[in-house]
């Protein structure tokens, strides 16, 4: 169970991940392979669950679209926040996280030690960076760049949003 403001509601097995968006609070269901709508005026489910991929661990908003990290799939799901129509996007082997601004969306797979880069109107795969690290876990992307949380060696790599490029550590 989720507690919003006191009162739990109930979303689907699992809830792993939470984004806020679009007018809603979006919750990864991970064992259902499922998305939650939480309506946060009434506090409470406003439709159905949207079947996603195989494993959704990570949630971003952006543009009103929703994006998940399917794990087990490898995949990413686009659901337009409007109609709940969802996209599946084939990337690189078991994407752990998901980061939206506002014109790309950036993935961290960390069975590939790869990131990838989403057109965010599209959804298409514009690019991707295999050799990222050594245990990507988590990703962030805004003010120019994407940062990359490596457990493999206990770093924070910073990277060009416009061309990809390791350009260091952030300050």
């Amino acid at each position: 169970m989720l507690v919003v403001v006191g009162q739990p509601i109930r979303v689907g097995r699992g809830p792993f991940d939470l984004a806020v968006g679009a007018g809603a609070l979006w919750v990864a269901n991970t064992e259902d392979g499922t998305v939650s709508r939480i309506n946060t005026k009434l506090g409470k489910v406003s439709e159905p669950p949207i079947t996603v991929g195989s494993g959704p661990i990570s949630l971003a908003v952006g543009a009103g679209v929703v994006w998940v990290a399917n794990f087990f799939s490898d995949t990413i799901s686009r659901i337009d926040s409007r109609t709940s129509e969802v996209i599946e996007i084939s990337v690189p082997s078991e994407p752990l996280a998901v980061s939206a601004d506002e014109g790309s969306v950036w993935v961290a797979s960390g069975g590939a030690n790869t990131v990838s880069r989403l057109d965010s109107a599209t959804g298409s795969l514009a690019r991707s960076w295999t050799g990222i690290g050594e245990q990507l876990l988590d990703i962030a992307v805004g003010h120019g760049a994407a940062r990359v949380a490596d457990g493999g060696n206990g770093t924070v790599l910073e990277m060009d949003a416009a061309n990809g490029k390791v350009v260091g550590s952030p300050i």
